[in-house]
């Protein structure tokens, strides 16, 4: 995933050093931030671990909530999952020729 500069979102660094620059960890469940520099005289690539980055986050007193994002998705699915049943629904009525009745009731007036 491009992030616009050259920086990328990756599973596993590809170019050396092949590891976190920060915490050397060459495995993050998260990935790795891409940061497409290429620093003379050094390792051809400088990747971050995402997961370091995050707890850099919050020893910096920045809030990161993993779960909230995950628990809305799924709330927003179930939304999506019961407006299909409905739409569905409407679909098989119209399709078998019912058509709205009319309500019982005063007939309009019928101006002169």
């Amino acid at each position: 995933m491009s992030l616009g500069d050259g920086i990328m979102i990756v599973d596993r660094p590809a170019m050396p050093p092949g590891h976190c620059i920060a915490s050397l960890s060459d495995v993050d469940p998260k990935g790795f931030i891409d940061t497409g520099m290429t620093p003379a005289l050094i390792d051809p690539r400088v990747y971050i671990s995402i997961s370091w980055v995050e707890s850099i986050a919050r020893k910096m007193g920045m809030d990161y909530v993993e779960s909230a994002g995950d628990e809305r998705i799924a709330e927003l699915e179930l939304e999506l999952k019961e407006a299909e049943k409905q739409l569905t629904a409407i679909d098989v009525i119209e399709s078998a020729g019912f058509v709205k009745r009319k309500r019982a009731g005063r007939k309009p007036k019928v101006e002169a």
